[in-house]
């Protein structure tokens, strides 16, 4: 396990030495190599994870929908008892398939934390660079936050451009 550790300190830790980490733009030079794996990690894992469970988020999301209709329909006749018993049967779905549904998201920024525990391993608490034109000290938590907020819109912003593009394709078909 002392090498596989190593390895991987001697991986994450390369950016920093080649680009200067005592420097703000070393730094951050080095800290998004580093947000874009987590990003990709992150995502990846929140793909595993919605083929795991997307099948019972769309039936939740299903259910959600046919006991709205059904409370809907039932205020409509008048039917108080109807309503209510549908209505709480449709807030029970929504709550389940809210709560699965945030867990795909959070499922999606779990490498961050490991990221930033191998920063703390590796810079320190007190370890700071200087922001340029004002000088201001700034720790690895808030580099890293910084590059990985902006890599995660980059990435989002990208991948909504190729769905786009996908979907203004016309669709081929063998002929």
């Amino acid at each position: 396990m002392d090498q596989l550790l190593s390895w991987i300190d001697s991986v994450l830790a390369a950016p920093y030495l080649w680009l200067g980490h005592r420097t703000f733009l070393g730094f951050l030079g080095a800290t998004v190599p580093m947000a874009l794996a987590c990003t990709l990690v992150g995502e990846a894992s929140m793909w595993v994870a919605g083929k795991v469970v997307g099948r019972e988020i769309k039936a939740r999301a299903d259910k959600v929908r046919r006991y709205h209709d059904i409370s809907i329909q039932a205020l409509e006749q008048q039917d108080k008892k109807t309503f209510q018993a549908a209505d709480k049967v449709a807030k029970e779905a929504f709550g389940q398939s809210f709560v699965l549904g945030l867990c795909l998201g959070i499922g999606s920024i779990w490498p961050c934390f490991f990221a930033l525990g191998w920063l703390q391993h590796r810079f320190g608490y007190a370890y700071t660079v200087k922001l340029p034109l004002v000088g201001w000290p700034m720790g690895y938590i808030g580099v890293f936050i910084i590059c990985y907020l902006l890599v995660r819109l980059g990435y989002a912003l990208l991948k909504a451009r190729v769905r786009r593009g996908r979907a203004a394709r016309p669709a081929t078909g063998g002929d």
